[in-house]
């Protein structure tokens, strides 16, 4: 059976099993921010222009997934390989799941209570898959999303050298 909202403790600060919890949440939030911030300044190298005069333009298109078309679609215009063009696809690809444990942990509602017991309320409501339900969610698990995204934001790094460094072979050619 549901929780009430009146049987919600939602925000506990003063415990500290709580505080670390709402720590971490708020590492996840500032680690998608590189990340995508990470894409901002990348489209920005690939088009050669000024990381500052870039994000007045980057900063307007939402979300990892479309960030990425931007920078698949500019490496395209350079002469990328269509192999690491490819490569970047299959990257957006890993992106949409990533995004999906980012945004439950970012945005739903959490129930930390005095014994311990961490649970997040999962609402979904998308085609054929509803949820209303209270998922237990360590802190723990938290900290591995962490730390895929940092790996995640490696991966990217790696993909744009090697995705430059096809333009520049593209580019000796001509």
């Amino acid at each position: 059976m549901a929780k009430t909202h009146s049987q919600l403790t939602r925000y506990n600060p003063e415990e500290e099993h709580a505080e670390r919890h709402y720590a971490a949440i708020g590492r996840v939030a500032a680690t998608w921010a590189a990340f995508e911030f990470f894409i901002d300044d990348n489209i920005s190298r690939l088009a050669g222009i000024d990381s500052f005069i870039g994000a007045c333009l980057t900063v307007q298109i939402i979300g990892q997934a479309r960030k990425l078309d931007a920078y698949m679609s500019l490496a395209k215009l350079l002469g990328a390989a269509d192999e690491k063009i490819h490569q970047v696809f299959l990257f957006q690809q890993k992106s949409y799941a990533l995004a999906e444990r980012r945004n439950r942990v970012v945005h739903d509602l959490w129930d930390i209570s005095d014994n311990g017991l961490i649970e997040r309320l999962e609402i979904i409501a998308k085609g054929k898959r509803h949820s209303h339900d209270f998922v237990e969610h360590s802190t723990d698990e938290i900290d591995k999303l962490i730390d895929e995204i940092v790996s995640h934001i490696t991966n990217f790094d790696l993909l744009h050298t090697e995705l430059t460094s096809s333009i520049d072979a593209s580019q000796d050619k001509s």
